[in-house]
Formats: C-alpha cells, structure tokens, sequence
C-alpha cells in the first residue's frame, strides 16, 4: 500500500473544513443565519495552518529540551 505524501495533513485539512461546514450548516438552520462558503473554507485553511504552526514550534521546544539521548 503507497501513503500519499502529507496524508495525515490532507485529512486534518479535510475535516477541518467539514466542520465548518457542519457549523455553518447548524447556524442556517437554527438560527437563520448565512454564511458565504469561501469565507467558512478560507477559515478552515486558516485554523489548519495555525494548528500545524503551533505543531511545528511544540516539537521543536522539545527537542531542544530533550537533547539526543544516543550517546
């Protein structure tokens, strides 16, 4: 079986983006308030790139406390 590259990453993204839909969704029907699609996946992709930053500088902190341990 091949893994497509940054596939953990393409199904984060993915279902970030249905759960602003899902959120969008209850607020039409519940509140009667319209969302425009593009702005709602525009902050999917915006939440997405934050998580990955905050990732990123979570795992550089550790290992820059936690030296390599092999030697």
């Amino acid at each position: 079986m091949t893994q497509r590259e940054n596939g953990h990453d393409h199904i984060a993204l993915t279902i970030n983006i249905l759960r602003q839909i899902w959120k969008v969704r209850n607020e039409f029907q519940f509140n009667t308030m319209k969302r425009q699609p593009m702005t709602q996946i525009n902050k999917a992709i915006s939440e997405w790139i934050e998580c990955k930053e905050a990732q990123t500088a979570t795992m550089e902190q550790e290992e820059i406390r936690e030296p390599d341990r092999k030697s």
